[in-house]
């Protein structure tokens, strides 16, 4: 008589996963330290996400308290260098702008240290509707125009010649420029060139698995599907070796008179790229400015289970 498969095999799980076996109704014991190695892991994985999301809390609480005593410190500046307390003298204005624009520094860092930790522990949301894109491109060189004259360099943005509406976050592709402009502006040096460029790409996606309704192969469609967004200056560059690692959260280049920042720009850049299902490169070379590139979907892929 044949036996029940329930009496010769029995299903474990082992480190492959479901579906692996043994023969005999005794289990193996091999196999039960493996499992019991992975519960180990489950839990070890846990408990670093636990405390993970409770720095991240803590941090968050940290750093929301440095807001209350940087705008006191913000408007005694601004009463003093309006004179309203009482005359001051040219020296003591310079040291007063030097006072403001180290806080609009540390604001500013404030400002992304609260972003990243709302953000660390989750997948970045962003809300897609129908929007013209040579209007933020506008937006943007109207309020970065006076910034770079100031620092004596030149700003070249010319908003793109074709009218470009698709469905983006209008708040997070300002956010991306913004950090991308900011950046440029910090590596710069007086007398240098920051130039945004926009223009509409066509981005074969076949190797991200995306389906095609037509064989490239005899018919090769080269209608734009995305933007193509770049914001190159003629900065010092980066070495290959640290192109990736820029992008990297805390990740900050030393360079000789370039006060060093937290690293989080970048960082941010990418995480609000990537949620709109884009890509984000550098291309550069030391001695030759850098060319931070942005490519956005028209249409963005729906995110796989």
């Amino acid at each position: 008589m044949r036996q029940k498969a329930s009496e010769t095999m029995s299903y474990v799980l082992g480190p492959a996963g479901a579906g692996a076996t043994t023969s005999g109704k005794a289990s193996d014991p091999n196999v039960e330290k493996h499992v019991d190695y992975y519960e180990e892991l489950l839990h070890t994985i846990e408990k670093m996400q636990h405390d993970s999301d409770r720095r991240s809390v803590a941090l968050a609480g940290a750093v929301h308290d440095l807001k209350t005593p940087l705008a006191v410190i913000r408007g005694f500046v601004n009463l003093l260098m309006g004179q309203r307390l009482g005359a001051v003298t040219d020296r003591q204005l310079d040291a007063l702008k030097d006072i403001a624009a180290s806080c609009r520094r540390l604001d500013d860092a404030i400002g992304k240290l609260l972003f990243h930790s709302a953000n660390s522990a989750k997948k970045q949301r962003v809300h897609l509707e129908i929007a013209d894109f040579n209007t933020v491109v506008t937006q943007v060189r109207e309020h970065w125009s006076p910034v770079f004259e100031q620092r004596g360099m030149r700003f070249v943005c010319k908003p793109p010649n074709d009218v470009m509406r698709f469905r983006f976050d209008r708040q997070c592709i300002q956010q991306v420029i913004a950090n991308l402009l900011e950046n440029a502006l910090k590596f710069t040096p007086a007398g240098g060139t920051v130039s945004l460029s926009v223009t509409p790409e066509f981005w074969d996606r076949r190797g991200a698995g995306a389906a095609v309704a037509v064989d490239r192969r005899v018919s090769r469609s080269t209608r734009p599907n995305a933007v193509r967004l770049v914001v190159a200056d003629t900065g010092p560059g980066v070495a290959a070796e640290y192109q990736q690692e820029i992008f990297e959260e805390f990740f900050s280049l030393s360079l000789p008179g370039v006060a060093p920042g937290i690293g989080l720009g970048l960082t941010i850049a990418r995480h609000l790229v990537q949620a709109h299902e884009g890509k984000i490169w550098l291309e550069s070379r030391p001695g030759k400015g850098a060319k931070f590139c942005v490519l956005l979907p028209f249409v963005p892929q729906p995110v796989k289970k």
